[in-house]
């Protein structure tokens, strides 16, 4: 492991949803990393939404997400109705 590695094992350690992936447990754990994957898509749903409501482009958001404008845009533009909004 690396020092960003040993870091993010450190902090995933201190977190409720990360201690539980890191359990000995394998379904523990796996139920943990769910739980992380679904907390993080949800983040991502309620951000896009945010900032297209904001005004914001989908390759500006697409920075931020490290992602291509057209991944993102893929992902979110369907379940994702702004007012005004006509890049679908």
């Amino acid at each position: 492991m690396n020092d960003d590695d040993d870091q993010l094992l450190e902090t995933a350690g201190r977190d409720p949803y990360g201690a539980l992936g890191l359990d000995d447990d394998p379904q523990v754990a796996f139920a943990g990393i769910r739980a992380l994957r679904q907390l993080a898509e949800f983040c991502e749903r309620y951000q896009v939404r945010r900032l297209r409501e904001a005004g914001h482009t989908w390759a500006e958001i697409a920075g931020w997400a490290e992602v291509s404008a057209q991944a993102l845009h893929k992902k979110h533009a369907r379940g994702l109705k702004v007012p005004g909004d006509r890049s679908e």
